[in-house]
């Protein structure tokens, strides 16, 4: 399958966020995020996007409107503001879902390592946190997650900062990507590995 993509930058309003949040599920679900379901996610999206992060979005230009979202990358801006309050209060009742789907311990696992991850990444420089990056499994293999990553890394050097971000141990895919576009690994937990570009 051969296709070309247009990539943007989505507002809070944009009418592919809800595509966005549904495929995030989708392809990460293994996530507490995406345990939190679609409706929950999409409403973190705009909640962000209105904070002054970022969504970058891959559109297949020979697709119909309906299927051409392609892939997602949703990025923590250094500069953005954040409440961690809203980020976990926002519709209280999805993480029960998501206790229910993960399991107390694996739950309780992840929201462990996702605090160590963020205790670590207060000890670098300014950067912009990747947190998710995602592609339709049609759309694999094309370049997509890496075109995605390419708009982020330019988008921080325009405005200075680095860029960090974690994946699991498993995801030899992932680590072999970040490696391949000069990120470095920073820290690692029993789950994951987190990984820097431009920050010494």
């Amino acid at each position: 399958m051969s296709s070309s993509f247009d990539f943007q930058q989505a507002e809070a309003d944009s009418p592919h966020l809800s595509s966005a949040a549904a495929l995030h599920v989708t392809c990460l679900p293994g996530t507490l995020t995406s345990q939190r379901g679609a409706r929950t996610t999409v409403g973190l999206y705009r909640y962000l996007l209105r904070q002054g992060h970022a969504a970058h979005l891959a559109l297949a230009k020979d697709k119909s409107a309906s299927e051409n979202l392609a892939g997602g990358l949703i990025v923590m801006r250094h500069a953005g503001a954040q409440s961690r309050i809203f980020l976990v209060a926002y519709r209280p009742w999805s993480w029960l879902v998501a206790l229910r789907s993960l399991g107390i311990r694996k739950a309780f696992a992840q929201s462990q390592d996702l605090t160590r991850l963020q205790n670590a990444a207060k000890q670098l420089g300014p950067h912009d946190y990747i947190v998710a990056v995602y592609v339709a499994e049609s759309f694999r293999r094309l370049g997509v997650a890496r075109q995605l990553i390419e708009h982020a890394i330019a988008n921080a050097k325009l405005r200075g900062v680095g860029i960090a971000v974690d994946t699991t141990l498993t995801n030899d895919s992932a680590k072999n990507l970040y490696q391949s576009l000069g990120f470095q690994e920073s820290y690692r937990t029993d789950i994951s590995v987190q990984f820097t570009w431009g920050l010494a």
